[in-house]
């Protein structure tokens, strides 16, 4: 068992191959709130991660140009309380885009709400 602490993290399903525009993403954030339009966003030197920086909050976030693993895909589907339409959807994804919580001293709460706002953000690209 590791003593790394878990952190919040969602992962938006796509259907189709996603850029990550980093524009579009700055402009879904201000769409939501006043305070989000002051956000920063940066791609992270040496890897395809954007950093979503706001308040106290750091969220990454990293597009994976290929499926999710049926393996840890699938049983969230079969969970969801979607229609059958929207699972058939879920299963044919293509991509997927991960939004984590950057390590803090923040609690956990605080850390989900914030990767909540962003992982909105990113399905409305």
């Amino acid at each position: 068992m590791s003593d790394t602490p878990i952190r919040p993290s969602l992962v938006v399903l796509f259907p189709a191959r996603r850029e990550l525009d980093l524009s579009a993403l700055a402009a879904a954030l201000a769409s939501f709130s006043p305070p989000l339009a002051e956000a920063t966003i940066e791609m992270v030197v040496g890897v395809p991660v954007a950093a979503v920086r706001f308040g106290d909050h750091e969220v990454r976030v990293r597009a994976v140009d290929e499926p999710l693993p049926e393996p840890l895909v699938e049983p969230c589907i079969q969970l969801a309380h979607y229609d059958e339409d929207a699972k058939r959807d879920a299963r044919r994804h293509a991509c997927f885009v991960v939004c984590e919580h950057a390590p803090g001293p923040l609690f956990v709460v605080a850390e989900a709400r914030a990767v909540a706002l962003v992982a909105a953000a990113v399905a409305r690209l």
